[in-house]
C-alpha cells in the first residue's frame, strides 16, 4: 500500500514517570509542531501493537514516532509488553521514516527496520537518560526537551541527515552550556548525543505540507493567482447560469 502524503503517526505510552514525561514534554510539543505545519496527525495514546498496526492500515503514515521504553530488539506498549514495535513486526515500517525516542533500540531494532524496508530510522544505541526537576509535573532540565524534539525539523522539509545533524548540533549547544554550570548534566547529554544514531537513507524526507510549500513567497503568489482564477471562473459560471 502507498503511504499517505503528509500523514504522521505519534505512538506514546503513559504508565510510569518516564513515559509520562516523554508523552507530555517531548511527544506533545512535536505533535503541536507538526500540526502547525498542516500535517495530518494520527495520535496513539496508550499504544499497543494491535492499535499500531490498525492505525497503519487505516492511515498509511509516512513517518512513525515512538515515545516509550525500549530494549535492544523492541519497544514497549501501554501493556508494558515489549511488542509495540519489535523484530516480529518490523516489516510494518516498510517505506516509512521512524523515530524511536526510547532506550537501546538502535542496537538491533533500528537496523532490522532498515532491513525490512524502512527508509530511515533515528534511534539510541544505549540507555536514553532524561533529567527532570523534582517538582510537580517533573519539568525536564533545560536542554533535554530541546534535543529530543529537534528531529521535528523534518516537518520543515529537511532530510533525515539534516535533521540528525541539527539534533547533534543542539546537543553540542546544551553540552557547552552545562559544562560551565554543571558538568554532570553535560556528561548525561554527551552520552545521549553519542548514542543518537541515524540508520538508512540520509536523503529521505517526508512529503511537503502546504505550510512548507507556501513558505516561498513566489509559491504564495502562484497559489493566490490560481485561487483568484478559480474564483473568477465560479463567478462567471454563476452569472452564465443566471445565479
Amino acid at each position: 500500500m502507498v503511504n499517505a502524503p503528509n500523514s504522521v503517526l505519534f505512538a506514546r505510552t503513559n504508565y510510569d514517570t518516564a513515559t509520562q514525561i516523554l508523552s507530555s514534554q517531548v511527544a506533545q510539543p512535536m505533535i503541536d509542531y507538526a500540526h502547525k505545519r498542516i500535517y495530518n496527525i494520527v495520535i496513539l495514546d496508550r499504544s499497543t501493537r494491535h492499535g499500531l498496526e490498525g492505525a497503519i492500515l487505516q492511515h498509511q503514515p509516512e513517518i512513525c514516532m515512538f515515545f516509550t521504553h525500549g530494549r535492544e530488539d523492541a519497544l514497549a506498549g501501554q501493556d508494558q509488553i515489549f511488542d509495540l514495535l519489535s523484530l516480529t513486526n518490523a516489516l510494518w515500517m516498510n517505506g516509512r521514516i521512524v523515530y524511536n525516542c526510547a532506550c537501546l533500540s538502535g542496537k538491533e531494532l533500528a537496523p532490522a527496520l532498515i532491513d525490512n524496508g524502512a527508509r530511515a530510522a533515528f534511534a539510541f544505541t544505549d540507555v536514553l537518560t532524561i533529567m527532570a526537576y523534582e517538582k510537580e509535573g517533573y519539568p525536564l532540565v533545560e536542554g533535554f526537551k530541546e534535543c529530543l524534539t529537534k528531529p521535528q525539523v523534518i516537518f520543515d522539509g529537511k532530510t533525515v541527515q539534516e535533521a540528525w545533524q541539527e539534533t547533534v548540533d543542539e546537543y553540542n549547544k546544551w553540552i557547552d552550556y552545562w559544562d560551565e554550570k554543571d558538568p554532570a548534566i553535560a556528561d548525561v547529554l554527551r552520552h545521549d548525543r553519542d548514542n543518537f544514531k541515524l540508520f538508512g537513507d540520509g536523503n529521505a524526507r517526508i512529503s511537503f505540507s502546504w505550510y512548507v510549500l507556501i513558505g516561498s513567497t513566489e509559491v504564495v503568489v502562484y497559489v493566490w493567482m490560481a485561487l483568484a482564477s478559480i474564483l473568477k471562473i465560479i463567478k462567471l459560471y454563476k452569472w452564465w447560469k443566471g445565479g
